[in-house]
C-alpha cells in the first residue's frame, strides 16, 4: 500500500512540468525584501525597548520613597562589645532612674491629695 503511494507520487511529480524562471530582479527584489522586513523588526523592537525605558522611568520619578542609609554610615565602625554593654547598662541606669524620680514625683502628689 505504502509503496503504492509512493509510485503514483513520483509519476504525478513527472508530469508536472512547470517550473518557475526566476530572474536576477527577482532574487534582488526578494532580498531587499527580507532586509527590508529584518531591518522594520529590529526597529521595531529598539523602539519597544525605548518604550519600557521610557515608561519606567515615568513610573519611578513619581516614587518619593528614599531609603535611609543609617546602615552604610554605621557599616564599616568597629563596634566594641564591651563598650556597647557598658552604655547599654548607663542607658538602663539613667531610664531607672527618671522612673524613681517619676514615681516619686507621683507619690508625693498622691499623699497631697489623700492629706487634704
Amino acid at each position: 500500500m505504502e509503496r503504492y503511494s509512493r509510485l503514483r507520487e513520483e509519476k504525478e511529480l513527472r508530469e508536472c512540468t512547470f517550473s518557475p524562471d526566476i530572474g536576477e530582479n527577482s532574487r534582488i527584489q526578494t532580498e531587499d525584501i527580507v532586509t527590508k522586513t529584518k531591518k522594520w523588526q529590529y526597529e521595531k523592537e529598539r523602539r519597544m525597548v525605548e518604550y519600557e525605558r521610557l515608561k519606567m522611568h515615568r513610573e519611578l520619578s513619581e516614587c518619593t520613597f528614599s531609603p535611609n542609609n543609617a546602615k552604610e554610615k554605621y557599616k564599616n565602625a568597629k563596634i566594641n562589645p564591651d563598650e556597647f554593654y557598658k552604655r547599654n547598662i548607663e542607658w538602663k541606669a539613667k531610664k531607672e532612674v527618671e522612673l524613681k524620680s517619676k514615681q516619686d514625683e507621683l507619690y508625693s502628689t498622691i499623699m497631697v491629695i489623700i492629706s487634704v
